[in-house]
């Protein structure tokens, strides 16, 4: 299908995936009647496997039986692009991989067709709910202000502002996300701004408009020279004194096939010759935040027993 290899009656993590394909790290399972009664055992079973990265596409037995067009057609969307034989192009690493920024358009219509509640399933989100809420009170932001919030995705972060008093925008590339944000927004008769763009020009903005800028977990899925685009453009459009919190993966990557995918020169994440994430070293990240005008509040790494390592920054203007 579409010229990838798809293995029957994988096991990954203890579990039996129906088909997975190791070039996109793509599980499709085809669901009778049984998954009804088993919800629970489901969503714990795409909690574990997504903090792999691996992602999931269910069909019924309906859909592939009378409408396998559909499915390949489904499958096809996930597909990386081709690759840039020119080496030309600011998505690149060293001219090494391209990059798919736009594919998590995808990825997101996927996670709002099968309920869940943001790009994360519901524990992770609600560890990243604890760290915001925490950061909040924390005495170390303003307590008003404007806050921009890059790779805002769903907008759950940004509501969080929003919900206590802050002028919130928030921009993400995915048209579904943000269509997702806005009716999340509505239904909670919260006023927020939410805007589909790239994150690497945020000419929407001013300079020195914002007081805060958070990073939606966005910065590790930039990609080498696109990293110092979004630092620039965070910079610029923020206060003096105004402040940048960074949540963003790290270190050396633990999990046995996240190590099968991961670039040493460019310590990117890489299958189907794009690459996806960027797992640099603590250091590394802070001296580039340093680089582009950052002044280092405070930082801490998060060591993870069982999934990649954290880093989380502080940074004034």
């Amino acid at each position: 299908m579409h010229g990838l290899k798809f293995r029957r009656q994988q096991v990954i993590d203890g579990f039996i995936a129906d088909f997975y394909c190791n070039e996109l790290r793509l599980i499709v399972e085809i669901d009778g009647g049984v998954h009804e009664s088993q919800k629970d055992y489901d969503k714990l079973r795409e909690w574990i496997l997504s903090r792999n990265d691996i992602k999931i596409i269910r069909f019924s037995n309906g859909v592939v039986i009378h409408q396998f067009g559909e499915v390949i057609k489904q499958i096809g969307e996930l597909l990386p692009p081709s690759p840039d034989l020119s080496g030309e192009g600011r998505g690149e690493v060293k001219i090494k991989f391209k990059t798919d920024y736009p594919g998590h358009d995808a990825l997101y219509r996927r996670r709002k067709e099968s309920g869940s509640p943001g790009w994360d399933d519901e524990q992770t989100w609600q560890a990243w709910r604890k760290e915001i809420l925490d950061l909040i009170a924390s005495g170390d932001l303003p307590k008003s202000g404007k806050v921009l919030e890059i790779g805002c995705g769903a907008g759950d972060v940004s509501l969080l502002f929003a919900e206590r008093g802050f002028q919130v925008s928030g921009i993400d590339i995915s048209s579904t996300a943000i269509e997702w944000a806005k009716e999340k927004a509505q239904q909670a008769g919260i006023k927020a701004e939410f805007n589909v763009g790239d994150v690497r020009d945020l000419g929407l903005w001013g300079d020195e408009t914002f007081d805060i800028a958070i990073d939606g977990h966005c910065l590790h899925c930039i990609i080498g020279n696109d990293r110092t685009e979004v630092l620039k453009e965070a910079y610029r459009v923020l206060k003096p004194g105004g402040l940048f919190y960074v949540s963003t993966m790290c270190g050396e990557p633990k999990d046995p096939e996240v190590i099968k995918m991961f670039d040493a020169e460019t310590r990117c994440t890489v299958w189907g010759g794009v690459a996806r994430r960027y797992i640099g070293k603590p250091e590394d990240i802070l001296k580039e935040i340093k680089q582009h005008g950052f002044k280092i509040v405070r930082h801490e790494v998060q060591l993870n027993k069982d999934s990649q390592d954290g880093l989380v920054v502080l940074a004034e203007k």
